[in-house]
């Protein structure tokens, strides 16, 4: 989930409070922390009601909702540490939530130089592109280094050979998600990638 985690501390930076303990709720109703979500968000609706009210000068605002931030970032590190918690997590970040199961991503491994082995991956089973990829990594990891995607191996697109990015991964989840709702004829079902490695030149 280290896309979640990453949104998640980039959007306390940024100042978002009340946006990270909106997803944070969302994600995390069932979990062990939701009791801590509910205080902070208690504590967040306190501090702009006095904020509205002229209570609260502008430094001491500033130092009440940087202290809302610090906690939350302390909370995230508990939530990554936590596996109950990452697996609820994980449930509720899913790609495709209607359980209808029937997007499927094929991926072409190299088996040598001139073959290719398959594996077949779930969207319902990865949260993002990201999750996807530490998959795709942990099938290859006596080959490549962590961290290298794009540097030294990528997925293309079977079809086209087009060199896919994380974001264009997502994308192209959302545009099959979308043909899942179109008629029979026009339905699009799966995703084919192929893994390839990144020739280095001396």
């Amino acid at each position: 989930m280290p896309n979640f985690f990453f949104k998640m501390r980039e959007s306390i930076s940024e100042d978002k409070i009340e946006s990270v303990l909106n997803e944070l709720n969302q994600n995390l109703a069932s979990s062990r922390f939701h009791d801590e979500i509910i205080l902070q968000q208690a504590k967040l609706t306190n501090l702009n009601k006095q904020e509205r009210l002229g209570l609260l000068s502008f430094e001491e605002a500033s130092r009440i909702r940087n202290r809302i931030g610090y906690q939350l970032l302390e909370m995230l590190e508990e939530v990554r540490n936590d596996q109950e918690s990452v697996k609820i997590l994980r449930h509720n970040q899913k790609w495709i939530k209607s359980g209808s199961g029937r997007l499927k991503i094929h991926v072409l491994f190299p088996k040598n130089s001139n073959e290719f082995f398959e594996r077949i991956y779930h969207t319902t089973e990865f949260a993002d592109a990201n999750d996807f990829l530490n998959e795709i990594f942990l099938e290859m990891s006596d080959k490549i280094q962590p961290g290298t995607y794009g540097v030294s191996w990528v997925l293309i697109d079977s079809i086209s050979g087009e060199e896919l990015s994380t974001s264009t991964i997502e994308k192209r989840i959302s545009q099959f998600q979308f043909l899942l709702e179109a008629p029979s004829r026009e339905r699009k079902e799966n995703l084919k990638f192929k893994f390839i490695f990144i020739e280095t030149q001396d």
